[in-house]
């Protein structure tokens, strides 16, 4: 897990915890945190892939959160995911900044199908 600052991307991580600081999981780690109330960015078909979590709300874009957490405090972890990882940033600093524990799936989308559907047995 690496903490990214509210920055930009390769900067030096800063303190998880600290305003405008996120973390980043792999899909392995994001796949054990079943506490993440789970934030779907323009991919709600994947909702059924993540139906073991706390939570799974989809919005079509981080303009439109509109009142997607209502209901959900800071003291609930909220997970992002997104089609490859590079959409969310804003909304996850946005997030942390407003007092949030946010993570992100490193790799959005496309890292989880890579990780998890090279896992699966082959059929036939």
């Amino acid at each position: 897990m690496t903490t990214q600052p509210a920055t930009t991307p390769g900067a030096q991580p800063a303190y998880s915890g600290s305003p405008g600081c996120f973390s980043e999981l792999s899909p392995r780690e994001f796949a054990q945190r079943k506490d993440l109330v789970v934030l779907l960015v323009k991919v709600p078909e994947a909702a059924a892939e993540f139906a073991g979590f706390r939570r799974v709300i989809a919005i079509p874009c981080t303009h439109e959160l509109g009142d997607a957490l209502a209901g959900i405090g800071p003291e609930q972890p909220i997970g992002l995911v997104c089609p490859d990882g590079d959409c969310t940033g804003r909304l996850a600093i946005r997030l942390s900044e407003d007092g949030y524990s946010v993570v992100h799936l490193s790799g959005g989308m496309r890292e989880w199908h890579h990780t998890f559907r090279s896992a699966l047995p082959a059929t036939g």
